[in-house]
């Protein structure tokens, strides 16, 4: 899996949580819990990590996620700092430079502190369910195994000839290895490079490798142009599953191929998903499910305060990969979607979905859906007062975590869980939903 690492600026004083009722609708919500600031959930270790410090590397705080309260602790984490090889990309040779890594097991998972952004760019990977050990990418040059019991760090990929790439006087930016994912084990990397087209006579393009870390073998794929790399295949953990990008060369209208999976065992590329032709804009909600948004005829919509609106009427079809399922939601007056999210339970789901008024103003709103009747249960503007919805994701219970940010004072950024409960009457797509100053002011 990635632990996916965000910078934000955010306070440097100690934090607190407390529970708190939140009158919405006028019904009360059962949970919910505010933040000093922003923090990160890692849904292995069911933690929350705090933001880091843009100028101070300060790993001294997690929040232990539970369904009814909640607390801050200070946790005990493990510091090393780590010298490893940078490429220059104009010379060709190498130089060290130091990375700081702070961690801490909770859960019978591992969790890496946020640190401040530092130059190069690295990320983190954890290698299966592993407690001691994660992989540390390097830009667009290589990746290193780090053994957290002894401090040390191996190179994975053969980087020998790096300098040599160099001699060819090319104006193209070299792409070594750029680390894409690791299986679910921890067995498999897949990186991609255009170390075989660097020279200015060819078309520059990039091939698909796979490093076995069993082994030490790389191996090469496939060309992986106008490709994309999907999820693993959690049915056989052999293979991982991948789509083609389609441009239409009379509009220019671009759509995907089939899903396809490669297999390692045997090296060859089959059907996964067969979808229908108009099927063919879709993207992944999460690793079991693909969503669909279908747009319609215009049609003339009655708003809350009695106004009309003339919106693009569309429907949202979510399929589960394995099981073949599909069910179709009405997305409202929303024609545009992205983030995708379902909640665990698949009762919910959240997405950012936007509309268009009839002075052509867009509107860019959170929005969550009830699947079984369709209703929207709840939506939030993105932009209110001096607010800014940055980003959500879903913890277990159904409760929603949503970050913000202050644009009056960035240091102020904060993050809310929201318990999603479904109290709207079937059909009732645009009765008031919570607003934004409910999630911002709890009093």
């Amino acid at each position: 899996m990635k632990l996916t690492k965000r910078f934000f600026i955010c306070s440097a004083l100690i934090l607190f949580a407390a529970v708190l009722p939140l009158q919405s609708c006028g019904q009360k919500n059962k949970y919910f819990t505010e933040l000093g600031n922003a923090y990160t959930y890692n849904a292995d270790s069911r933690t929350f990590v705090k933001y880091p410090s843009e100028l101070m590397f300060e790993p001294d705080e997690i929040l232990i996620y539970s369904p009814l309260d909640s607390g801050t602790l200070t946790a005990e984490y493990q510091t090393f700092s780590l010298t490893l090889e940078k490429h220059d990309h104009i010379a060709g040779s190498f130089y060290d430079y130091t990375v700081d890594i702070a961690y801490t097991v909770q859960n019978n998972a591992l969790v890496l502190a946020n640190t401040p952004g530092l130059l190069p760019p690295y990320e983190y990977f954890i290698p299966g369910s592993s407690t001691d050990s994660l992989i540390i990418t390097v830009g667009d040059e290589n990746a290193y195994s780090v053994d957290l019991t002894s401090r040390t760090a191996q190179k994975l990929f053969n980087d020998a000839d790096f300098e040599s790439y160099f001699s060819k006087s090319s104006i193209k930016n070299l792409v070594f290895a750029r680390v894409i994912s690791v299986s679910p084990d921890g067995k498999y990397i897949l990186y991609i490079s255009n170390r075989d087209y660097i020279d200015d006579s060819q078309h520059n393009s990039f091939d698909l490798y796979c490093y076995d870390m069993h082994t030490g073998r790389e191996s090469h794929i496939m060309n992986f142009n106008d490709k994309e790399v999907l999820t693993w295949d959690k049915e056989q953990p052999d293979g991982f599953l991948y789509r083609e990008l389609i441009t239409s060369g009379a509009d220019g209208a671009r759509s995907y191929s089939p899903i396809y999976r490669h297999s390692f065992e045997d090296g060859r590329q089959y059907i996964f998903m067969n979808l229908n032709e108009k099927y063919r804009v879709y993207d992944m909600a999460d690793d079991d499910h693909i969503y669909i948004l279908r747009k319609g005829a215009e049609i003339e919509l009655e708003l809350f305060e009695g106004s009309e609106e003339i919106i693009q009427k569309a429907a949202l079809y979510v399929a589960n990969i394995y099981t073949k399922e599909i069910f179709s939601v009405d997305p409202g007056k929303y024609t545009e979607i992205s983030e995708f999210m379902m909640s665990e339970t698949q009762e919910y789901f959240a997405f950012w979905g936007s509309h268009v008024n009839r002075q052509g103003i867009m509107f860019t709103e959170l929005v969550t859906i009830h699947t079984e009747t369709n209703d929207i249960v709840a939506h939030y503007e993105q932009n209110v007062g001096n607010y800014f919805i940055d980003s959500f994701c879903w913890l277990p219970d159904n409760i929603l975590a949503v970050n913000f940010i202050d644009l009056t004072d960035i240091n102020k950024g904060s993050c809310r869980l929201h318990k999603i409960s479904h109290y709207f009457s079937p059909g009732g797509f645009y009765e008031p939903a919570t607003s934004i100053e409910d999630l911002l002011d709890p009093h």
